[in-house]
């Protein structure tokens, strides 16, 4: 009969533990990162629908936007305030889920359902709000990351090639808006 050394039978039961207790702290980690992943996502996605929502209930702003695609010279220094207020706010805010993405915070799925936003939202080029997008564009495009703008114009050629064909907008002040 073997007899049964005490000292190897407990470091055999506290290197099992020890593989236990790591198998656990793996399980809560991705258990975080999926939490994580999804409080991003939410948070994003809330966001975007005030954006929009405060949007939908604004009909002078959206005035705005068809009377710089129809007529930008009568465009108001506050009304192109107010439109290069709203592209900044949104392009922000793009950019924040870009950088939750690459961070890992905001999941693939997430992520591409931002691309589609990003890329598609000025793909015809009679959208209105893409034009106020790419006169906007100019201005605000340099205080983005340059990864993030560099995805952007790859995405969005409407913004480059509406940025070649737009004058520069006056508004009745005589300010140039864009280029």
């Amino acid at each position: 009969m073997k007899k049964i050394d005490v000292g190897e039978t407990m470091q055999i039961v506290a290197n099992l533990s020890v593989i236990a207790g790591l198998a656990f702290i793996a399980f809560q980690v991705r258990q975080n990162t999926v939490a994580v992943q999804a409080q991003t996502l939410q948070s994003l996605e809330e966001s975007s629908v005030t954006y929009l929502e405060n949007l939908a209930r604004d009909p002078e702003t959206r005035a705005i936007v068809f009377k710089l695609n129809a007529n930008p010279d009568e465009v108001t220094l506050d009304e192109a305030m107010r439109v290069s207020l709203l592209v900044r706010a949104q392009f922000t805010r793009y950019q924040s889920a870009y950088l939750q993405w690459q961070k890992g915070s905001l999941s693939e799925p997430g992520w591409i359902a931002y691309t589609k936003t990003i890329c598609g939202s000025g793909s015809q080029l009679s959208n209105p709000w893409a034009r106020a997008q790419a006169i906007t564009w100019p201005l605000l495009r340099n205080d983005l990351l340059e990864e993030f703008r560099d995805f952007t114009e790859k995405c969005r050629p409407d913004l480059a090639a509406l940025i070649k064909a737009a004058p520069v907008v006056k508004t009745k002040e005589s300010v140039p808006v864009a280029n």
